[in-house]
């Protein structure tokens, strides 16, 4: 049995993420890690283990078999969340380990699948203030949000489900998390360093890759000095309040 404690710290948070559901859909599965443990811990009936490639089809179907669960879980090719199935009901979708722009295209492009599962569990390995600003734009709550430390890498992990209304989103809520910032997250000082430098990247001309993590708002240098302000006074803020507890 895959247990939560045998994936590494990435994978075992969003598995803590999905609810108790009827079916799982993993899009761009791999080696299908993630179903096996969600089947292996009785948190849903069936799951999908979802790939573009024949390559890590193969592999996957190779661990499900190892595990004997090819009756629950079932390796589909196809494309985003085409592969989410028009009578599924009571099901989550879960889009891990892909760069942040693909995370938007998956969910914009099957929005309606989006809006009718239970929960999207999203891990984005970067460029997260997209994926914040595409949920919060198209009427989906990100109803929480952790940080979790794998090496040297710190990743954010979001849960979210459909919404009644169009949020306005502010600063705070494209470029940090609400959720993160609410909880006070132990490891968001670290993760906003990192955003910070980013920018400044962006407006500096020294990495024109990282252009992809900004809104078009960005653009405009005073909202540039805005953000910026704003990210490093939090970041402050919560380093502030870390050493004043440790004074007790």
């Amino acid at each position: 049995m895959l247990r939560s404690k045998s994936l590494k710290p990435r994978l075992r948070l969003v598995s803590e993420k999905v609810p108790q559901c009827m079916s799982v859909y993993d899009i761009g599965s791999d080696h299908a890690y993630l179903p096996i443990n969600l089947i292996s811990q009785n948190r849903c009936k069936s799951a999908f283990a979802t790939d573009i490639k024949d390559g890590p089809l193969f592999i996957a179907n190779k661990n499900i078999i190892s595990y004997g669960l090819e009756n629950k879980i079932f390796t589909v090719k196809g494309d985003g969340l085409a592969v989410v199935s028009p009578d599924a009901h009571d099901y989550c979708i879960v889009v891990s380990g892909m760069g942040g722009l693909l995370v938007k295209a998956i969910l914009i492009s099957g929005l309606e699948k989006a809006y009718n599962s239970r929960r999207l569990i999203l891990q984005p390995m970067n460029c997260c203030s997209i994926v914040r600003q595409m949920l919060l734009l198209n009427k989906l709550s990100i109803e929480d949000e952790e940080l979790i430390r794998e090496g040297q890498h710190i990743y954010t992990v979001m849960s979210a489900s459909m919404d009644s209304e169009v949020c306005k989103p502010s600063i705070e809520d494209i470029y940090i998390g609400k959720k993160l910032l609410e909880k006070r997250d132990p490891l968001l000082p670290y993760f906003l360093d990192k955003e910070i430098n980013k920018i400044e990247k962006i407006f500096t001309g020294f990495s024109a890759s990282d252009a992809s993590i900004t809104v078009k708002t960005l653009q405009h240098g005073e909202y540039r000095g805005i953000t910026l302000f704003r990210l490093a006074e939090i970041k402050s803020a919560m380093i502030r309040e870390k050493e004043k507890a440790m004074k007790g």
